[in-house]
């Protein structure tokens, strides 16, 4: 009686129909490749995600978990599960198109797990340190540290992103290429839904041409 809650379609409805009648057309082909394992052997079982048509003619994203029980005496068939996947479909896009959207972005972001350690950066991030994200994942974003902030620098800003806060503020880092420059940083961390801390994000733009310009007109003004 689900499937009506899922798809809109009686039991009785289901009766008969035919792969064709309700998996979309550009999920067939995977979807008949599928059939064809499960049907091969008893005890056969795997998981594959479809779009599945529903009544109104409308199509939902389903994971469907086979096992083939066609030697068991009471069921002698294959025995499907099916699940409601939408909003998950709908959260990968999501993070697809996000990343997308960081890989393209012309700021530096790093991400790093809740002690510290990177695990991504973009490709901005390599185009303005030099550091490709094989070479930083493992590290922590220290592998820049020029030796000009002092140790109690970092301390206000760990202390500040382990409390749930923001940190916003400026470093003077160093290169792959051992080239000096200056950036503005926002760190603010990630929280599950539990309210923990899983992740720290660092957005980052290079501030040196704005720190040269500021320099040099200071000390025009002082002339």
């Amino acid at each position: 009686p689900n499937i009506e809650n899922l798809f809109g379609w009686k039991p009785e409805e289901q009766i008969g129909k035919r792969t064709e009648d309700l998996i979309h057309p550009d999920d067939l082909k995977i979807a008949k490749k599928f059939e064809t394992k499960i049907s091969k052997k008893h005890g056969e079982k795997g998981t594959l995600e479809v779009r599945y048509k529903r009544k109104d003619g409308s199509y939902v994203w389903t994971e469907i978990t086979m096992v083939n029980l066609i030697l068991d005496p009471d069921i002698r068939g294959i025995l499907g599960n099916y699940h409601d996947i939408s909003e998950r479909k709908k959260a990968e896009e999501s993070l697809v198109n996000l990343k997308t959207a960081i890989d393209k972005s012309k700021v530096s972001v790093v991400i790093t797990d809740k002690t510290g350690k990177i695990e991504y950066v973009n490709p901005f991030f390599t185009e303005t340190t030099g550091y490709t994200l094989s070479e930083c994942v493992g590290q922590t974003p220290g592998v820049l540290n020029s030796g000009y902030h002092s140790a109690e620098y970092y301390k206000v800003l760990w202390e500040t992103i382990k409390s749930g806060e923001t940190w916003e503020g400026e470093f003077y880092n160093r290169k792959k290429n051992g080239e000096l420059y200056w950036e503005n940083a926002i760190i603010s961390p990630v929280e599950n839904d539990k309210e923990e801390i899983t992740h720290f994000v660092a957005v980052k733009t290079d501030i040196t041409e704005v720190k040269k310009i500021n320099q040099e007109l200071l000390q025009a003004k002082i002339q």
